[in-house]
């Protein structure tokens, strides 16, 4: 699993646990492409999106990240978060 490193992560690996069904599946899918951890450009090509903004959400703490070497590797389950706030800013529209 996740070694925790600070209350962030905490709270994200908490909501994870309280993810409604359909959620668990996207993410249950993500893992099946990705791979538990994954690196940032392989989350980009998945998503659609620039490595820099997901080096944007890294720095604003919404996704897990480790630095392994020098790359920065990516908890695949916490990317949900990104996709949930994407819809909801859709729906704003």
């Amino acid at each position: 699993m996740v070694n925790i490193q600070n209350p962030t992560e905490l709270y994200i690996l908490k909501r994870l646990k309280e993810l409604s069904e359909e959620d668990q599946l996207l993410a249950e899918e993500m893992v099946r492409s990705l791979g538990e951890w994954c690196r940032v450009e392989e989350v980009a090509s998945y998503l659609k999106k620039s490595t820099r903004s997901i080096y944007q959400r890294i720095a604003n703490d919404e996704i897990i990240s480790r630095h392994y070497g020098n790359s920065v590797i990516i908890f695949t389950r916490s990317l949900i978060f990104i996709l949930e706030k994407r819809e909801n800013w859709k729906r704003s529209k």
